[in-house]
């Protein structure tokens, strides 16, 4: 997440090089919320880290799956005997564990889970940062968000050329989360005149739509049109 005292990304003491990729983030003034790592894929050398920054907790995790197995937000109760087969109640559903304190430590290898805790549930000082040991290709994603907010770590052996550095990682985090800014405000467009019927009584009604953009990476969370001005007796559907 964000802490206090933001890491510096690049080359570190022992060789090895420090990497930021950017979680999610939001146009405040128009309320455009980016569901995404940026970008959305990295490719670094066995040994470096990355430093997974957001500007403002935004209900996120960094989750690096085992087997591809994607973890629930919910999931049975531990405590709660499962029911049998012919049982008609449903079981009892808890959120995950998972969700308030992360999993398995801080090295990605691809031999277990690993996870932050969704960001709102954390210290809000001690940085993401994961370290990639070994070579190989680690797909991750973030848990409550699994659907849009997916992405990859390309992890080359120690010592080889890479294709991008830090400024060209940056740039392309930058191209990606403009992309999604122009989708936004084109859904801003969309909705800046309100639908309106007439009715027989010569009321109208009027629509106004609760966010636009959704289910996707990008989001405009806030009512479409922001201000309306309507007739006595008219009426407005959200």
């Amino acid at each position: 997440g964000t802490p206090a005292t933001a890491p510096t990304p690049g080359l570190q003491a022992d060789g090895t090089t420090l990497w930021k990729v950017v979680v999610g983030g939001m146009d405040m003034e128009n309320m455009i919320e980016y569901h995404g790592f940026f970008p959305g894929e990295i490719t670094i050398n066995a040994g470096d880290s990355i430093w997974f920054a957001e500007e403002m907790p935004m209900f996120h995790s960094v989750t690096f799956p085992l087997n591809g197995e994607v973890p629930g937000l919910l999931i049975p109760d531990p405590e709660v005997a499962p029911a049998s087969p012919e049982a008609a109640a449903p079981p009892k559903l808890v959120y995950n564990p998972l969700l308030f304190t992360g999993a398995g430590g801080t090295a990605v290898d691809g031999t277990q889970l690993v996870s932050t805790s969704i960001d709102v549930f954390g210290d809000g000082v001690t940085p993401w940062i994961f370290t990639f040991p070994v070579a190989g290709t680690f797909d991750y994603l973030c848990v409550p968000h699994a659907g849009v907010l997916q992405a990859k770590v390309i992890v080359q052996e120690a010592g080889s050329a890479l294709p991008m550095d830090q400024a060209a990682v940056d740039a392309a985090a930058a191209e990606q989360i403009a992309a999604l800014q122009e989708r936004g405000l084109a859904e801003l467009e969309k909705y800046a005149t309100p639908l309106s019927t007439k009715r027989s009584d010569g009321t109208t009604l009027w629509e106004v739509a609760l966010g636009a953009g959704g289910p996707t990476q990008v989001r405009v969370q806030r009512f479409l049109p922001g201000e309306i001005e309507i007739s006595v007796g008219d009426t407005i559907k959200y």
